[in-house]
């Protein structure tokens, strides 16, 4: 390992490797293997995904090697789905026996796309403190306070990354919970929310500017939880409306999938779905009194 991956120890310091995600065509130990095989039994929602085969020498060797060169980069790459999702039958090319290679088979799409999102080969490690409060300074809110100021107990959480997508150089994540003895699911909602903070702040920003839910002047608290859910009710049937709109997308947009489809390029093509769904009723037809009136 020193002679491959320590430069200072005189070896060649390789900085890049290619890390195949389940076997290859070079597997020490055959029979082929993937992340999923569950006796080849069909498993769309991945519920049997499992890394436990590499757990025992490929993820030790690897970080063996990254700590003998901590520059170095690893690109996986998925050799073959799982059998059960090819039209073979096999994870071999030719099914080992000359028989026609083997393709995806176009209902699997979904269940492969989510792999490489499930391989914890990047670690993120969580660390917090309970009861603990910030330094309170007369300024801002607590300007015009009199008295002592008081003390507001929260977690402090920090978020510990090893890689980042960029390539830059990870440094923790100071965050503030307000919860002061939260539960260790709730941590790890707070730390997920922030990830996605950008996707939050997308959807109240379609949700106030698209779909108007802070433009009415409501007089009544019980008026605006009325409003919102009215919003959130249009903000789910476009979610609901995907696969039946089309992808009028601009010109510098890339192509979605039906599925990934935001709901502002679902609001787009909305307008030709309403024309093609059925109305629940139909117009009133006049009529006469009927006799005695």
């Amino acid at each position: 390992m020193n002679k491959l991956f320590n430069r200072s120890a005189g070896g060649i310091g390789l900085s890049l490797m290619r890390v195949p995600m389940g076997s290859s065509d070079y597997t020490a130990t055959p029979p082929t293997y993937s992340y999923d095989d569950n006796n080849n039994v069909a498993d769309p929602t991945l519920a049997h995904f499992s890394i436990t085969h590499d757990q025992a020498y490929t993820i030790p060797i690897l970080q063996q090697a990254q700590s003998l060169n901590p520059s170095m980069k690893l690109l996986a790459n998925d050799w073959s789905p799982p059998a059960w999702m090819k039209s073979n039958d096999s994870m071999l090319g030719a099914n080992g026996q000359g028989a026609p290679a083997g393709t995806l088979n176009s209902d699997d799409y979904g269940p492969a796309r989510p792999v490489l999102r499930q391989i914890p080969y990047e670690t993120a490690r969580i660390r917090f403190w309970q009861r603990l409060h910030p330094r309170a300074w007369r300024h801002s809110a607590w300007s015009d306070h009199r008295g002592q100021l008081p003390t507001i107990e929260g977690t402090l959480i920090r978020l510990d990354v090893d890689h980042l997508p960029s390539g830059g150089t990870p440094k923790p994540v100071w965050l503030w919970f307000s919860d002061p003895t939260p539960a260790d699911a709730d941590t790890d909602t707070a730390w997920h929310a922030f990830l996605r903070r950008f996707d939050l702040e997308h959807t109240f920003r379609f949700l106030k500017q698209t779909l108007g839910w802070t433009r009415p002047r409501l007089r009544e608290p019980a008026a605006a939880d009325r409003w919102t859910c009215l919003v959130l009710a249009a903000h789910t049937q476009l979610r609901l409306a995907r696969p039946l709109s089309a992808d009028l997308r601009r010109p510098w947009e890339r192509p979605q999938p039906p599925e990934r489809l935001t709901p502002t390029r679902v609001r787009r093509g909305f307008r030709n779905i309403r024309t093609t769904l059925p109305c629940p009723t139909a117009v009133a037809r006049p009529s006469r009194p009927g006799p005695g009136r």
